[in-house]
């Protein structure tokens, strides 16, 4: 494999990949959208691909501002999208470029893989967790009361692998939201604050009636930099400077968990 990698990263040293660069498409939405890629190919492999692919310099910040390549190939159907996401994960927090990358890395970070979780259909986090969503639910249980099923029949979603799976739910790791809220904190860059809610609500949205919903909270407002956090938020949201995600905040102030789970307690 490491002779495949190093041909199809080849082109990167021919010339500098930009942002106009006719390579650029592919790598982001045909590549990163193969299924679990960083544990389909060998570990020299994986290094030299990590050491070449200009995740954080070239490939999401390009992204970030023409999104419609977020839309393409592999990336024009739900499972592609999580396929990304899964891999994005795997190079940006198990990888640890996400840390190393700042402020800068994390604006960039938050605005792609926001722009994913909210072009996802409701109910993924759930199928992350290996959860039927309520409507699968109730299909089952009718199937096992003799009912016409077909009658209420809804889409379901095959289980995903367990390698895709793990590495969304990183996402909603303490690890994760807490590196993210230490940069933003950090900064005095109101754009990259604005972008944070709207993922936070993102990932709490997907996650409405789990465990995982105040998990995350937990994570976000924890200890010195979760108050500080909490104080940005006000000042620079709720009275009113952020126009553009009063809306996000209010759908989360006003959803009800049980909607989606009844038997969860907050």
């Amino acid at each position: 494999m490491l002779p495949v990698v190093r041909l199809l990263m080849a082109p990167l040293g021919l010339a500098p990949l930009t942002p106009t660069s006719p390579f650029l498409p592919p790598l982001l939405n045909t590549l990163l959208a193969v299924p679990s890629l960083p544990s389909s190919i060998p570990l020299q492999s994986l290094t030299h691909l990590s050491a070449t692919l200009p995740l954080f310099n070239i490939l999401l910040p390009t992204a970030a501002e023409h999104p419609e390549l977020l839309s393409q190939a592999r990336l024009a159907d739900e499972l592609g999208r999580i396929y990304f996401l899964a891999n994005l994960a795997t190079f940006g927090i198990t990888g640890g470029m996400l840390q190393r990358n700042g402020a800068r890395g994390t604006d960039v970070w938050i605005r792609v893989v926001g722009l994913m979780l909210g072009s996802l259909s409701q109910g993924w986090g759930r199928w992350a967790e290996g959860k039927p969503t309520p409507a699968e639910a109730a299909i089952t249980a009718a199937d096992s009361d003799d009912s016409d099923a077909e009658a209420t029949a809804a889409p379901k979603r095959q289980p995903l692998p367990s390698s895709v799976s793990s590495k969304l739910l990183l996402l909603t790791s303490n690890a994760h939201m807490s590196t993210l809220a230490g940069f933003v904190v950090n900064t005095t860059d109101s754009a990259l604050l604005s972008s944070f809610s709207s993922f936070a609500v993102g990932i709490l949205q997907a996650f409405r009636g789990s465990s995982r919903w105040e998990a995350t909270l937990d994570a976000i407002m924890d200890g010195k930099r979760g108050r500080a956090l909490f104080k940005l938020l006000w000042r620079e949201g709720v009275r009113g400077k952020w126009a553009s995600t009063s809306s996000a905040w209010e759908t989360l102030s006003t959803s009800e968990l049980h909607i989606l789970d009844p038997s969860y307690k907050r």
